[in-house]
């Protein structure tokens, strides 16, 4: 029950659309202007998604349990008490040392709260749950415009297209979720780089 969770490949909202509209027809008779002026079709592609969820971890075994095998498991931290998941990228900061209240989160800047945690006792298995924290979403449009040209050279239905593609036309930035791949584990990410000891909060 520990390890009970959402999926590390969990997308909750997922939405993709295809779209090809062809204009039309701007002169009826044909000659010059017919051939550049007819046959232009514009298509896009819309994606966007909530992102993947990530487990929150320490850079070291402070539990001394050796989990997931190797004298360097990953140990999970704390959660504070009252937060939830979904307030961790949501909001401003609860603020603690390393963070000022009402700082932001879910930015590039920050993009969880490091606040939400604690570092568990020395010995202790920290709380905090599989894959309770959701990383950035991603937001992408392409573009593209197109041309068909009637060639009777090529047979009766033959045609020369001309096309031109745009990706991410808005420029959109999309970012990874933080520090993923900790410990060799796909959907680990670290919140506190930590030793042992004498542990401290870091973002």
């Amino acid at each position: 029950m520990r390890d009970r969770g959402l999926s590390s490949f969990d997308l909750t909202h997922n939405f993709s659309l295809n779209t090809i509209y062809r204009l039309p027809q701007v002169i009826s008779a044909g000659g010059p202007a017919a051939g550049l002026l007819n046959g232009w079709w514009i298509s896009g592609i819309l994606r966007t998604n909530s992102g993947f969820p990530f487990t929150p971890a320490l850079a070291a075994n402070r539990s001394r349990s050796g989990v997931l095998g190797n004298q360097k498991g990953l140990d999970r931290p704390d959660l504070v008490p009252g937060i939830k998941a979904g307030n961790i990228t949501n909001g401003v900061s609860r603020g603690c040392d390393v963070v000022p209240a009402g700082t932001p989160v879910g930015t590039p800047n920050l993009w969880f709260d490091p606040c939400a945690f604690t570092i568990p006792g020395d010995g202790f298995l920290g709380n905090a749950g599989r894959n309770i924290v959701r990383g950035p979403g991603l937001t992408n449009v392409d573009f593209s415009m197109a041309k068909d040209t009637a060639l009777s050279m090529l047979g009766e239905s033959g045609k020369l297209e001309f096309r031109a593609e745009f990706f991410n036309v808005f420029n959109h930035a999309n970012f990874a979720s933080p520090e993923i791949g900790l410990g060799d584990t796909p959907s680990a990410a670290l919140v506190f780089p930590a030793v042992p000891m004498n542990l401290r909060a870091a973002c």
